[in-house]
């Protein structure tokens, strides 16, 4: 049954006629839930069960009382309280990731209003400037596809990648400042993943050590194998996660930063599961944090190395901004 809100101008000594109609049932089949007077107003409110507003209007009318506005009220179900947060959650969502997309769109912005005022540029020039759009597209084409995979979670497709792969090729694509140093494993890893799905976590897992060392520091990646687990870690020398924090870090939308979606580290956690992993987290404010993640290995065959062809992992050239 409809829930409906409705006014009356009255005066305290008319009250005596409402005393009878409440908590009564009509044959109308109106119900009167609650009565509210409000003195300095001289209106009273009651609060009805009734079929609709003209069911109301004809019960007033049969029984001399005068009403002067009806409404109806939407009553919190589960089921609009969940599409009501929904939409919290994409109106917020989308107004991070509007803000956050500037960022590289100023880039781009700017690399080519640098190559529109100058007509021949040097061929450093050139790979200068073709390295800053390449960073700020892949950085736009990053931010969509985390947002995409929390709304729209797609499939893994698993194979037997080389970890040392896929961290180079997130690093690929992180603007790294000046000051900050990344140190990579000596040791190979195999193991079965998404690579895609891994490269958005090692990227997030990288810029958000960054980020608490306020872009400058050494970031140190280790990779371990005991034969039942792959695991990697992701050290920081930076600021650290206070206690009253580290229990809502990998909650969707949760940002203790100026700028970011808060999906970075609810999407590192939601991949790992994927993966049938773990995901830890130790921290000391003042000194740093760890995240180490371990995967289950498969019964994938992993490629052994003889000792007179191991190598070591590839090398990479940072490049900055």
């Amino acid at each position: 049954m409809p829930v409906f809100l409705d006014e009356h101008f009255i005066d305290a000594d008319s009250l005596t006629l409402f005393k009878n109609l409440i908590n009564k049932e009509y044959e109308s089949h109106i119900s009167t839930k609650e009565v509210f007077f409000n003195h300095a107003q001289q209106k009273l409110y009651c609060i009805l069960d009734a079929p609709n507003e003209q069911s109301i209007r004809d019960f007033h009318d049969r029984s001399g009382i005068t009403c002067s506005s009806i409404l109806q009220i939407q009553q919190v179900t589960p089921g609009n309280r969940d599409e009501s947060e929904k939409l919290q959650v994409i109106g917020e969502l989308a107004a991070r990731l509007a803000h956050d997309l500037r960022n590289p769109l100023s880039v781009i912005k700017n690399v080519v209003e640098i190559m529109e005022s100058k007509q021949k540029l040097r061929i450093e020039e050139k790979i200068i400037c073709y390295g800053r759009l390449h960073r700020a597209i892949n950085r736009i084409s990053h931010q969509i596809d985390e947002v995409l995979d929390f709304v729209r979670p797609s499939k893994l497709t698993i194979a037997n990648n080389l970890l040392n792969e896929i961290i180079i090729s997130a690093i690929d694509k992180i603007v790294k400042p000046d000051d900050v140093k990344i140190n990579l494993p000596n040791n190979f890893v195999y193991v079965p993943c998404d690579f895609i799905k891994f490269e958005v976590m090692i990227t997030n897992l990288i810029m958000n050590a960054i980020q608490a060392m306020n872009n400058s520091g050494e970031v140190d990646i280790r990779l371990s194998d005991d034969g039942k687990y792959a695991t990697l870690q992701v050290i920081d020398g930076g600021s650290g996660i206070p206690k009253d924090v580290m229990p809502r870090i990998f909650e969707p939308l949760f940002t203790t930063k100026q700028i970011g979606t808060g999906l970075g580290l609810a999407s590192c956690k939601a991949i790992v599961e994927q993966h049938k992993g773990i995901i830890n987290v130790t921290s000391s404010v003042g000194k740093g944090t760890t995240f180490t993640i371990q995967i289950p290995k498969s019964n994938t065959v992993i490629p052994e190395q003889s000792a007179s062809n191991k190598t070591t992992p590839p090398q990479i050239t940072m490049s900055n901004q």
